[in-house]
């Protein structure tokens, strides 16, 4: 074997790939994502009329010959974007559950069913605030106060409106009877011893 033949020598070669587009502002080779990129900024208004009918991204992209997932990082903090794809996601939720009531057979309902479920998971992580299950805790507390107490509380609210708030002899008392409380609870001082009269012990 000769030193400069080529080891696939005579095999047929595919045909060559196209060139990337030139980005008319750096007139540079425009790479995957930017070539995807600016055909989103291009069809933008195409592909969030699909999203919303319900088509999928990654068809809308093939169909435009891009990478799908630089349309959606390009466009995803777009607005109208995200409203396209909820209303997208909702299309594709009523055209799982049409699936599912026109199932003739136990294998297109089986089909139906997980194509259904897949688009209602997708709608609770990506639309929570819409789809998310919620659950509702209702909690009744009822307080029983005798009446007595009331009618007390009542009286004693309308002598604070009139600005005559009486003290009785029984809450006078009880008053009496805290504030001596806390004062014999306080600790006994011990006594002074005369320094000219020696001590008992």
């Amino acid at each position: 074997m000769e030193a400069h033949l080529r080891i696939d020598e005579g095999v047929k070669r595919g045909p060559r790939k196209p060139r990337n587009p030139i980005d008319p502002q750096t007139k540079r080779f425009l790479s995957i994502n930017g070539q995807s990129q600016s055909i989103a900024l291009q069809k933008r208004s195409q592909i969030l009329e699909r999203l919303a009918a319900g088509e999928l991204l990654r068809d809308i992209a093939a169909d435009l010959n891009v990478n799908p997932g630089a349309i959606s990082a390009y466009l995803a903090k777009d607005q109208d974007y995200i409203a396209a794809r909820e209303s997208g996601l909702e299309q594709q939720l009523e055209i799982g559950q049409g699936q599912i009531a026109q199932a003739e057979d136990p294998l297109n309902l089986a089909r139906g069913r997980e194509a259904f479920r897949a688009t209602a998971w997708r709608c609770e992580r990506e639309f929570p605030h819409r789809w998310a299950q919620r659950q509702l805790v209702d909690v009744k507390v009822t307080v029983d106060v005798e009446p007595e107490l009331l009618t007390a509380g009542a009286k004693l609210i309308e002598s604070f409106i009139e600005g005559e708030v009486v003290v009785s002899s029984e809450q006078q008392g009880a008053l009496h009877n805290a504030n001596s409380h806390h004062l014999d609870t306080s600790e006994p001082q011990s006594p002074v011893l005369d320094a000219g009269e020696p001590d008992a012990t």
